[in-house]
This record gives structure tokens, C-alpha cells and sequence, in this order.
């Protein structure tokens, strides 16, 4: 019977063990701790090593306006004139509680656009700027995978956010940061259990050929 290394065993229940969390102890985040974190990020896969990502850290007061300029969006909505968006005006203000609450929160960008020029030259074909986007947005996800997995590897605690992504022109042009928002996550020492969770069984969700 093959044996699993100790590192390989660490690793497999790093994986298991994370959970979202939602509510965070007010202690700072060493700043290494973060960096740790992100270098994590950048050593996850991406599509020809292309490394199409970019995070803005948000601490203090910057949090905090980062926290204010959701909820002023929420805000400004109308559901005439923003019907699809107002319906999300819980969820955004959740993800502003969250944030304000957060040690630090990471926000992931995505150094391209789904309109880039770039994404035009890997091949050709209707259907191509969809793909290589596709691809670009793997890789950001990999990249925001891998810190999650580190937080919980270095006792800190994160969520992954999706809901400022509806703000994504706003706050893309209060911080005249380039790119494409992908993905917020909020961090810190945990304020709360890593509760249970529940998984569909594998066999229901691999099929086996060969």
C-alpha cells in the first residue's frame, strides 16, 4: 500500500479543513502574514504562465472607505434604473459589514479585459476572446484559491467575495486601478468556529473512464 508523506498528509487536510469565515478578531494581521499569503497566490498555475493578476491590499482607514464606497453604491442604486443590481442590495451591504469587519481584505484583478486587444492573438475564431477570457479568469481563481488556503494554513480565517464585483466599475475607478475586478476576499483571526460541512459523496460527482 502506498504511504502519504506527512507533508502530502498537511496539504489534504488543509483542503478539508477550510472553511468561509464570516466574522473576524480585531488583531491586526502581521504584514508577513500577508505577504506570505500572496506569495502563495502568484505561485498558483496560470494559462502559458501568464500570470494575469494583480491585488490591492486594503487595511485601515482604506478598508473602511473601501467598506463606505460599497455601501454608497448601494445606496445610489434605483430599481428603475438599476433593476438588476438593486435586487443584490442585501448581499452588497453583507460584503460591506464583512469587510469593514475584516483584519485586511484582498481584492483580485485581473490584468486583462474581456475587451483586451491581447486576447484576440492566441488564435483565431469567433469564439475566441470568450476563450483565452475564460482562461484568464481560471487562472485569477487559482491564484485567490491558493491564498484561502494559505490563510487557513497560517490560523487566519477569509472569505471569498463576489458581490463587489457588481460595484466593479466604481471601485475600479476610485482606486485607478487597471483590469478587471475578479474576485474580494475578507481576512483576519478568526472570530468565530470553522463549522462542519457537508460534501456531495464522490461517487456522485466523478465519472470514471478507463
Amino acid at each position: 500500500m502506498d504511504t502519504v508523506s506527512s507533508e502530502a498528509q498537511a496539504v489534504l487536510a488543509a483542503l478539508r479543513g477550510r472553511r468561509s469565515i464570516r466574522r473576524f478578531a480585531p488583531q491586526p494581521v502581521p504584514r508577513p502574514l500577508l505577504e506570505q499569503m500572496l506569495e502563495a497566490a502568484i505561485w498558483a498555475p496560470s494559462a502559458t504562465n501568464s500570470q494575469p493578476w494583480r491585488f490591492v491590499v486594503f487595511q485601515g482607514e482604506r478598508k473602511r472607505e473601501l467598506a463606505l464606497r460599497l455601501r454608497r453604491f448601494v445606496d445610489e442604486l434605483q430599481p428603475g434604473l438599476n433593476p438588476v443590481l438593486w435586487v443584490h442590495r442585501a448581499g452588497l451591504r453583507r460584503c460591506a459589514d464583512m469587510i469593514e469587519g475584516s483584519a485586511a481584505t484582498i481584492t483580485a484583478w485581473a490584468t486583462l479585459t474581456p475587451e483586451d486587444a491581447r486576447l484576440r492573438v492566441v488564435a483565431r475564431g469567433d469564439l475566441t476572446p470568450l476563450f483565452t477570457w475564460t482562461m484568464v479568469v481560471q487562472s485569477v481563481a487559482a491564484a485567490v484559491q491558493n491564498l484561502l488556503i494559505a490563510a487557513h494554513s497560517l490560523g487566519l480565517g477569509a472569505v471569498w467575495l463576489g458581490y463587489p464585483n457588481l460595484a466593479a466599475a466604481a471601485l475600479k475607478a476610485w482606486l485607478g486601478e487597471a483590469g478587471e475586478l475578479t474576485a474580494t476576499v475578507a481576512l483576519g483571526y478568526p472570530a468565530q468556529e470553522r463549522g462542519e460541512s457537508k460534501r456531495k459523496a464522490l461517487a456522485s460527482v466523478v465519472r470514471w473512464e478507463g
